[in-house]
């Protein structure tokens, strides 16, 4: 029974990966056919810039909820796996704010220093503002 419900899941899991793979090439081709060579391969170093950025400052403390506050829940301690969960998502959120100004930073005062055009920095600012939205570890060890 238990070997069944682990296999169904974890079909579900590879469907689900599969479509978001599927949707993020999909994507790739529409942008590669509407922008020329040199836009989608200045792209590609907008999101490594923004993702070594959110790798380096953007905390995810997830896995330290999660263990802390399921030995917590197993012990009865509720009141303080309330303050972990509120304690992660603030830190979560914090991190990715300053991230994200750090982008932004990068972006608008450095960009034209490091090189870049006006619409390379322009664009990495638009990217950037997604950054926000990158704070899912906490909801997701909830």
């Amino acid at each position: 029974m238990k070997t069944t419900a682990v296999f169904l899941n974890w079909v579900r899991l590879a469907g689900i990966n599969v479509v978001i793979l599927l949707c993020s090439i999909a994507t790739g081709v529409i942008t590669a056919r509407s922008v020329e060579v040199a836009v989608l391969g200045l792209f590609t170093i907008i999101q490594g810039v923004i993702r070594l950025i959110d790798g380096v400052i953007g905390l995810q403390s997830y896995a330290t909820l999660i263990k802390t506050g399921t030995s917590a829940l197993a012990e009865g301690r509720k009141k303080e796996f309330e303050g972990l969960v509120k304690a992660s998502v603030f830190v979560e959120m914090g991190s990715q704010l300053v991230a994200f100004a750090a982008a932004l930073a990068t972006f608008a005062f450095l960009g034209p220093w490091l090189g870049l055009t006006a619409e390379a920095s322009r664009w990495g600012l638009i990217y950037a503002c997604g950054m926000v939205l990158h704070a899912t570890g906490s909801p997701l060890a909830i």
